[in-house]
């Protein structure tokens, strides 16, 4: 039979949807087959009967084949003849995967050879059948059909064989219902065919519900329409009892008893029918309305049609931006009806830009299949947890996410997670997981891919790249866990024993990455070995219209996405030549202690071919020689006229590549603009430098950088960059600046205290101060708060007596106490060169050289135990009963070394010090101690990679860890607890330190 095209097209829109709930459905039931509920198997065994009715119909017979016996294996599941579980799920995605391949050319689809799924499929009716005998109506039917019936509402009636059928989407002028049935001698008496009577039946209704059984010609059809029963038999071509009226949409009133309708008269050629029709529920008139229910309408659209209003809709935002620039000075009415343009724009821009929009789901909802495919393949338990479906990016970015993202799931499964036995061996649990993530942040879409796997063997992934003479021994030394972790990202890099069929980590990874790059997006990724491996993905939400910061070098304008741009900086005058340094051949920037990495764009134009290593030095030494110029001649002209300065500037913005950033220096920044993306001329394409052209307001054309390819074009060396920035680290570590509060008390001598010490300074009246006994009290915020004078406490001046004092309330205290100072001097920024030996007293953590006065720096927290002895009572008693706790203290700073370790001093502990985590570790391996309490940040090695080694390295792996670190954001917590440690504190919060040291002790044997 010749079928129209648009039938054709019509049935795999149709068809499409069924498989994927088929697909949806068998997965979710195999994972609990005893929770399967009965909806759910109903609800397959319909989508398979309404693929192979339509087949049928289209006479689609390899479809109507592998459906038919689908269908015949989900009615045995439906009866709880057997279980949908093990090798019928197995079967019957295979028949799935057949019908997608069928109907991917429904033109062709009966050429295909699908005996081997069709005999497969039927050794599964077979088998499941045993002991049962076939089930056969006295028609020759596989499955007997069950007469429709009423619904418990005006919108819905129960099809054949038992599926609910809702009809709130046909319209309620179709108010009757029938039950139509053909036996096999009608079609010669009538001289026509189904497809003929479907058709006459379309004209004047609606079909909802059909079987038609080929070999016999038998045909049932559920039907609505207008049309009263005398002229449905007209069109049907049949007598009154084979088109039953059962049922109307007629909403009935209350309390009446709905007519039984009359059955089908029995026939020898169809099988005996009976019709039931379910009275109304008595609560009905509660009941709204379905038709009062507003149901979303939707229509489909060609996708050409959309990327051409999407073209459309970017002209016009060319044309409000070149109606913006040629404002002007323009009247006022004209610029209200300008700005009206430039809104309606906008927001028509924007609507337009949400039809291209689809939710993620569509991508994420085939990984089930996939990774329960992987994990029966590799003998693998994986669980896969999606979150974040619901999160929209445009179609065409979506599209070609599809391969990079399947890769990454790919290796999760095949490289990441370990089989049963492995895991169990490690401690973990035998079932895998992988979690998919996504979610809006920032005006982008952010994808997390993580698994609980193995993770990257950093050893191993060294040992590759020093065989392969990617780096040397040396680089590899200087390089952090991140930048190792991105060697995988090199063109054919592996570390693989074998090469596996399913992925290989590594071997693709440099085209996955390049694929994200071209939509516009970031690949980066964290691994831990033992523990597990995230990928993160961050992509714009469309390529169509770009936010992009306008920038000129020479007389030409270039477009920067802003999605790359992190903040833009100006340096004037001496800052040009002072702030712009050196480091490994190449200009560098210290941007908050980091070093940022500068690449001059009109050098990148100068040079056609990439910077090597003696370029990068030439254009460095060609800008300190001006720099030097610049000065030699400012300082000749100030000789002449002292009050000459020579004024210059550059300008650069901080631009992200990666986990990595660099600044981008150009001769002018512009502004801001929202441009759309042209593809550059094919005279262009070679060029790395750029991902795009666009026409600007004022007509003009401008290049968009491709920030990537500017970095490689550049030789941006950020390894290099990443070792000078350990040695910044390390120097600020080293010499640590502290803000520190100076005052007197007596005369004689100057105090300082760290402002992180310090909640707050109370300027009081002396004669306000109250005296108790040998206590002097005052009163703040209504609480009586115990004044302490440091002469009572150390070997210093009695504190002056002035009519105005001030009282400094310490922080992270609970209890009520203030230490009386006579004068505030200043708040000093320095370097605190403690000397501990200078001046030796209890209370005191050392002096410093601070305004070329010796600084006596207190330990506020002592000079409390030494003044309220009876608040640390308990401890004391305690600290007498076991021997010392012996803690190893890793910290940087001599200041908070010297500090805590009065802390633990004074609490009975014995310490052991060491100044990194390198040294940390030599000492912990030598030594006996029963508590490690480390800083995080810290040169040579940092405290996070010291805990690793501990955990994975040392002879006391369980030993109790405390993070003592400034750090207090959540991210950073969760880093520090998923590297080893057991406990994280603040510095400086003295008392919750010490309770946490004490509660640790408790489960030491000591």
């Amino acid at each position: 039979m010749a079928v129209d095209p648009e039938e054709l097209a019509s049935f795999a829109e149709e068809v499409e949807e069924h498989l994927k709930v088929l697909e949806d459905e068998f997965l979710k039931i195999e994972k609990a087959p005893e929770q399967a509920e009965k909806n759910s198997i109903n609800l397959l065994f319909r989508a398979a009967h309404t693929i192979k009715g339509c087949a049928s119909f289209l006479d689609l017979r390899n479809i109507t084949q592998v459906t038919h016996v689908m269908e015949t294996l989900l009615d045995k599941v439906r009866n709880d003849q057997i279980v949908l579980t093990g090798p019928l799920v197995d079967g019957l995605l295979s028949g799935l995967d057949t019908l997608k391949m069928l109907t991917a050319d429904l033109q062709n689809c009966d050429d295909e050879d699908i005996s081997d799924v069709e005999a497969m499929l039927n050794e599964l009716v077979t088998s499941s059948t045993q002991k049962e005998e076939k089930v056969e109506t006295k028609s020759g039917l596989p499955t007997p059909i069950t007469p429709p019936q009423a619904g418990p509402d005006a919108n819905t009636v129960v099809g054949l064989n038992g599926q609910e059928i809702d009809l709130s989407s046909i319209p309620v002028s179709y108010q009757n219902v029938y039950f139509l049935t053909y036996g096999p001698g009608d079609w010669k008496s009538l001289g026509n065919t189904p497809e003929h009577v479907i058709q006459n039946l379309a004209q004047t209704g609606k079909v909802v519900d059909m079987v038609f059984h080929q070999e016999t010609s038998q045909l049932w059809m559920v039907f609505v329409s207008a049309a009263g029963p005398e002229i449905i038999e007209l069109i049907a071509q049949t007598d009154a009892d084979k088109a039953v009226l059962f049922t109307t949409r007629k909403p009935r009133p209350v309390g009446e008893e709905t007519p039984e309708p009359a059955a089908a008269p029995e026939k020898s050629s169809s099988p005996k029918l009976e019709v039931k029709v379910k009275t109304p529920s008595k609560s009905i008139e509660k009941r709204e309305p379905k038709e009062e229910i507003r149901q979303k309408e939707s229509i489909r659209i060609n996708v050409e049609l959309l990327d051409h209003l999407m073209r459309l809709a970017g002209e016009l935002v060319l044309v409000r931006n070149q109606q913006l620039q040629a404002m002007g000075d323009a009247d006022t009415a004209l610029k209200h009806t300008v700005q009206r343009l430039n809104n309606v724009t906008s927001e028509l821009q924007e609507t337009i830009m949400r039809t291209r929009m689809q939710p993620v789901g569509v991508l994420f909802n085939k990984y089930p299949r996939i990774v329960r495919d992987l994990g029966k393949k590799l003998s693998k338990q994986i669980e896969l947890e999606i979150s974040g479906n619901e999160v929209e990016l445009d179609k065409n970015i979506l599209e070609k996410l599809a391969d990079p993202l399947t890769h990454l799931i790919r290796n999760s499964c095949d490289h990441g997670i370990e089989p049963p036995h492995e895991r169990l061996a490690s401690g973990k649990e035998p079932v895998g997981k992988i979690m998919i993530h996504a979610f809006h942040e920032g005006g982008q879409i952010h994808m997390e891919i993580r698994d609980n796997g193995r993770g990257l063997n950093h050893k191993k992934i060294k040992a590759k790249a020093l065989e392969r003479g990617l780096k040397t021994e040396a680089e590899l030394e200087r390089m952090s866990d991140h930048e190792v972790n991105q060697l995988i990202l090199l063109p054919g890099f592996s570390t693989a024993d074998s090469v596996s069929t399913v992925s290989g980590r590594g071997v693709g990874m440099d085209v996955v990455k390049e694929n994200i790059s071209s939509l516009g997006g970031v690949l980066d990724f964290d691994s831990r070995f033992g523990e597990g491996t995230t990928i993160r993905i961050r992509l714009p939400l469309t390529l169509a219209i770009l936010p992009s910061l306008i920038v000129g070098v020479g007389e030409l304008k270039y477009a920067i996405p802003q999605v790359n741009v992190e903040e833009l900086i100006c340096l004037y005058d001496d800052q040009v030549r002072s702030k712009i340094e050196s480091a490994g051949g190449q200009e560098v920037f210290r941007l908050r202690d980091k070093l940022l990495p500068l690449v001059r764009l009109n050098e990148v134009f100068n040079n056609s071919t990439p910077f090597g290593t003696r370029e990068s030095a030439k254009i460095c030494d060609k800008y300190r020689k001006i720099q030097t110029d610049i000065q030699k001649e400012t300082e000749k002209r100030k000789q002449e006229d002292p009050t000459y300065q020579h004024a210059q500037s550059v300008m650069f913005a901080s631009l992200k590549v990666g986990a990595h950033r660099f600044g981008l220096i150009v001769d002018r920044i512009i502004g801001t603009e929202e441009i759309v993306v042209k593809p550059v001329h094919n005279a262009l394409k070679g060029l790395k430098c750029f991902s795009g052209a666009t026409v600007m307001g004022d007509g003009s054309v401008a290049l968009i950088l491709d920030v990537q390819g500017i970095a490689k074009h550049a030789n941006v060396s950020f390894e290099t960059i990443h070792a000078g920035h350990q040695e910044v680290k390390r120097d600020l570590h080293m010499d640590e600046k502290q803000n520190l509060l100076l005052f007197r008390a007596g005369k004689s001598e100057q105090f300082a205290i760290p402002l992180a010490v310090i909640k707050r300074v109370e300027t009081i009246e002396n004669q306000q101060i109250e005296r108790v006994g040998d206590k002097e009290y005052y009163t703040v915020d209504g609480v009586s708060t115990l004044v302490l004078r440091l002469e009572h406490l150390l070997k210093v001046s009695p504190t002056v007596e002035n009519e105005n004092m001030f009282l400094l309330l310490p922080n992270h205290i609970k209890r009520p106490f203030g230490i009386l100072l006579s004068e505030i001097i200043d708040i000093e920024e320095t370097i605190v060169h403690l000397n501990s030996k200078s001046h030796v007293e209890d209370g005191i953590v050392g002096t410093s050289l601070i305004r070329k006065k010796m600084t006596i720096l207190p330990d506020i927290y002592r000079l409390i135990e030494i003044a309220e002895p009876s608040w640390f009572a308990d401890k004391n008693e305690e600290k007498e009963t076991k021997r010392p706790l012996r803690i190893l203290l890793v910290e940087d700073s001599l200041f908070f070394r010297q500090l805590v370790s009065g802390y633990f001093e004074a609490s009975g502990y014995e310490v052991i010090t060491a100044v990194d985590g390198k040294e940390g570790f030599e000492v912990f391996e030598k030594e006996n101690v029963d508590l490690i309490v480390s800083d995080i940040q810290m040169p040579h090695m940092d405290g996070v990679e010291f805990i690793r080694k501990v955990r994975n390295e040392s002879h006391n792996k369980r030993i109790p860890a405390i993070a003592l670190t400034s750090l207090k954001s959540d991210r950073d917590k969760d880093r520090a607890m998923r590297a080893g440690f057991n406990y994280y504190e603040i510095k400086l919060e003295r008392e919750q330190l010490l309770q946490t040291v004490k509660e640790c002790s408790r489960h030491i044997h000591v």
